[in-house]
């Protein structure tokens, strides 16, 4: 939808001729530009003010850029029922209530019927479909060959970091690899039963069996909170990589103290500021480049 409202009015005309005519609609993409839908469900209402009536050739609505709560949700599967042709609804690059359960008593019967996709792609490489049955969004799709990477910094909003606590949790109970979870400045402390991360928000990161890399950035980890965040990791199975960066670490650790299970894993854990690697057996730090001249050697 264009920018300026004479271009989105003559747009909309357009739009209203082709539908009364009875010319098939393939898609309509509302780049930023959703503002509301009318309490009936007749028309949606743009930033400008224009309005877009109910388009009955109208096949694919595809959303872009928008912030959407629950209400508005439903208000625009509202929309989308009185659209008899639609069968596709498509969110991109919004912020949907990815975390809350839409009650499966306010979809429209009818979009059940007629067999209506909703599709969500945050822009993760994941795309998420609704159930109508359960009120839940599923993975839906990953690009072949794809895993999931994913940055939790202090900077972002609590929204945000739910929406992204909510991602992971998700790939990881699909069985979606994490490649890789940065915590930037966002780390506060592991919980005592070492199954969650608590965040500086407050918020909380579950053990995620599909974790691969854990990199914990800008943060001073005295001894104590080091085998605290071990003790976590040990309860990722797919964890072998633990980076620190920004940080100031222990200069030794007690090996009575880390879990042989990382030793059997044979977990890297890398001090990237002074590029060194952790010794499991003897808890001291050894030359990375060293290291890792061995490793090439072989």
């Amino acid at each position: 939808m264009f920018n300026s409202q004479p271009q989105q009015e003559w747009c909309i005309q357009e739009l209203k001729i082709a539908a009364e005519a009875g010319v098939r609609i393939r898609d309509l993409a509302l780049y930023e530009s959703l503002n509301t839908v009318a309490d009936n469900g007749q028309s949606i209402i743009l930033t400008s003010g224009c309005t877009i009536p109910v388009l009955r050739t109208l096949q694919r609505l595809v959303i872009w850029g928008s912030n959407i709560n629950q209400e508005m949700f439903i208000k625009i599967l509202s929309y989308v029922k009185e659209c008899p042709q639609m069968t596709r609804l498509h969110f991109e690059h919004s912020q949907l209530p990815l975390k809350d359960v839409i009650d499966p008593e306010q979809i429209p019967s009818q979009l059940k019927e007629r067999g209506l996709r909703v599709l969500y792609d945050r822009g993760h490489g994941l795309v998420y479909r609704l159930s109508f049955d359960h009120g839940q969004w599923e993975i839906h799709y990953l690009p072949s060959n794809q895993s999931l990477s994913v940055g939790i910094d202090q900077g972002q909003s609590q929204l945000e970091q739910e929406w992204c606590l909510q991602e992971l949790k998700m790939a990881a109970e699909a069985g979606v690899a994490i490649s890789l979870l940065s915590l930037n400045a966002s780390f506060s402390t592991v919980a005592d039963n070492s199954q969650s991360i608590i965040l500086t928000s407050g918020h909380t990161l579950p053990v995620l069996q599909t974790l691969q890399l854990l990199f914990i950035q800008g943060t001073d980890i005295n001894q104590e909170m080091f085998i605290k965040i071990l003790s976590y990791v040990k309860e990722c199975p797919q964890l072998t990589l633990l980076h620190f960066e920004h940080s100031q670490l222990p200069d030794v650790v007690d090996p009575e103290q880390i879990p042989s299970q990382l030793k059997q894993r044979r977990l890297q854990v890398w001090w990237m500021d002074v590029y060194r690697l952790l010794d499991l057996e003897s808890g001291r730090w050894k030359d990375g480049v060293e290291q890792t001249a061995k490793w090439w050697a072989i």
